[in-house]
């Protein structure tokens, strides 16, 4: 059986939207706002310190395309 709200994220990321907020997906899934704190989060419980300054997300981030 599939919750109501797991099946909203579903219809969500079918059309192409944030599963989260229901914006315009910038990346595979999430808008830029959900995928840079997914980044950043990710970033700090693997324990990375290196940051990658030019990856598409910091690029999208500045503003830059």
């Amino acid at each position: 059986m599939v919750s109501r709200q797991r099946r909203w994220q579903i219809k969500k990321a079918q059309a192409g939207l944030c599963p989260i907020c229901g914006q315009a997906a910038v990346f595979s899934v999430y808008c830029l706002k959900h995928y840079i704190y997914q980044r950043e989060h990710t970033r700090k419980k693997r324990g990375n310190v290196r940051v990658y300054a030019n990856c598409k997300s910091r690029r999208l981030e500045r503003g830059e395309k």
